[in-house]
C-alpha cells in the first residue's frame, strides 16, 4: 500500500445568502454559565449526569496543559473541569462534589495549579486519589498524560502545535474518535520526549492539525518515521476551516459510519469552552466545531448541514457566543 506523507486540505470561502439556523431540523441547546468555570461545570453535568470515576482538572487561565487533557479524559470516561491557579471556583467545587470521583487528575505544575488548590480538591473529594500530572514543560506534561492513559499500538495520534491553541481546539474530539492521544510539538521541532512517546505508542497513523504556520512541513515529514501508516495534515485557511475539515475527515465517514446526533459549538477566539466540551463530545461520538463569537463561518455551517444533527449544543454564555450564533447568522466574510 502506498504510504501518504502529507495531505493538506484548504477550504475556500463559502457563499451563504440565507441567514437561518445552521440546521433547521435541529434543536439548539446552550450550556453556559456566567464564566468559564460555570460553563465547564454545566457541560460536565449534562454529559456525566450519573457522576464519573475520573475527573480531570486543568487551568482555565492558560491553555497548554489542557490541550491534551480532553482526549485523555474522554478515554477514561470523565469530564474536564477548570480552575484558577490560586483558587478553586465555587462552580468547580460544586460539580466535584456532585460527580463523587474516585480519582482526580490535576494537569500541570504549580505554575498552572497551586498546591493550595490541590489541597482544596483533596478536601472536597475526601477519599478520592488526587494525582498531579506534570512534566518539565507543556510537551512533557502531554507525554506523561499519554503514558498514563494509552497503551502501545494506538490507532492514531493527533499532533498539534504547543505554541498556539486555535488548531488544537477541535483536536481532543478528533483524537477521541480516532482512538488515541493529543501530543504537542514545537513549530520547527519534535521535542525529544515526544519522539520517545511516539515510538512507544507505535501508532497506525498520525494526524496533524493546522497548516505550516503552526506545524512546519519538516516536522510533518519527520513524523513519518514514527508510523508505518499515513501521516495526514488536516488544515484550512483559518482555525474555523481547520476544525470543519477535521470533522469532515473524521465523523460519518467510511471508517466511522455512525450518525452524529449532536454537534458542539464553541468560540474559536478563546480556549476554555472548547476544551471543556471535548469529553462530552467524545461521549456522544461528536465533533467540537468552533465559530466566531457573533456568527457562524460558512464552512462550519456547511459541516453542520452535512452532519445533520438532532441537537446543536452551544458551549458558553452569551458573552462567548451571542444570539447571532444561536440564530445561525453567517459571518459577513462568508456572504
Amino acid at each position: 500500500m502506498t504510504k501518504r506523507l502529507l495531505l493538506a486540505v484548504a477550504a475556500a470561502p463559502v457563499v451563504a445568502a440565507v441567514l437561518a439556523p445552521p440546521s433547521s431540523a435541529a434543536t439548539t441547546a446552550r450550556f453556559g454559565g456566567d464564566d468559564r468555570w460555570e460553563t465547564a461545570a454545566e457541560v460536565s453535568a449534562f454529559a456525566f449526569g450519573d457522576g464519573a470515576d475520573t475527573v480531570y482538572i486543568a487551568s482555565g487561565e492558560t491553555y497548554p496543559d489542557a490541550l491534551a487533557g480532553g482526549a485523555a479524559a474522554a478515554a477514561e470516561g470523565g469530564p474536564v473541569l477548570l480552575t484558577m491557579r490560586d483558587e478553586l471556583p465555587d462552580a468547580t467545587l460544586a460539580e466535584l462534589n456532585r460527580l463523587t470521583p474516585t480519582t482526580v487528575r490535576v494537569l500541570g505544575g504549580e505554575a498552572s495549579v497551586s498546591e493550595e488548590v490541590v489541597a482544596a480538591i483533596e478536601e472536597a473529594t475526601g477519599a478520592a486519589e488526587v494525582v498531579r500530572i506534570a512534566g518539565n514543560n507543556r510537551y512533557t506534561t502531554a507525554v506523561e498524560l499519554s503514558q498514563r492513559t494509552f497503551e502501545p499500538d494506538v490507532n492514531n495520534v493527533v499532533v498539534v502545535s504547543g505554541e498556539l491553541f486555535p488548531d488544537a481546539l477541535a483536536g481532543g474530539a478528533i483524537a477521541a474518535a480516532r482512538g488515541g492521544p493529543v501530543l504537542l510539538v514545537e513549530h520547527d521541532e519534535i521535542p525529544h520526549t515526544v519522539g520517545l512517546e511516539l515510538d512507544r505508542l507505535n501508532p497506525d497513523a498520525i494526524t496533524v492539525l493546522g497548516g505550516s504556520a503552526a506545524v512546519a512541513d519538516d516536522v510533518v515529514a519527520e513524523l513519518d518515521r514514527y508510523t508505518t501508516g499515513d501521516v495526514v495534515r488536516l488544515a484550512g485557511l483559518d482555525r474555523f476551516r481547520t476544525a470543519a475539515i477535521a470533522s469532515a475527515a473524521t465523523f460519518e465517514t467510511a471508517d466511522n459510519p455512525r450518525d452524529v446526533d449532536i454537534v458542539f459549538l464553541a468560540s474559536g477566539r478563546s480556549f476554555p469552552d472548547a476544551l471543556a466540551a471535548t469529553p462530552a463530545a467524545a461521549l456522544r461520538d461528536a465533533p467540537v466545531l468552533i465559530v466566531q463569537p457573533g456568527c457562524v463561518p460558512g464552512v462550519v455551517r456547511d459541516e453542520i448541514e452535512r452532519l445533520d444533527p438532532d441537537t446543536i449544543a452551544l458551549v458558553g454564555g452569551e458573552g462567548s457566543l451571542t444570539v447571532g450564533v444561536e440564530g445561525g447568522d453567517v459571518c459577513e466574510e462568508d456572504l
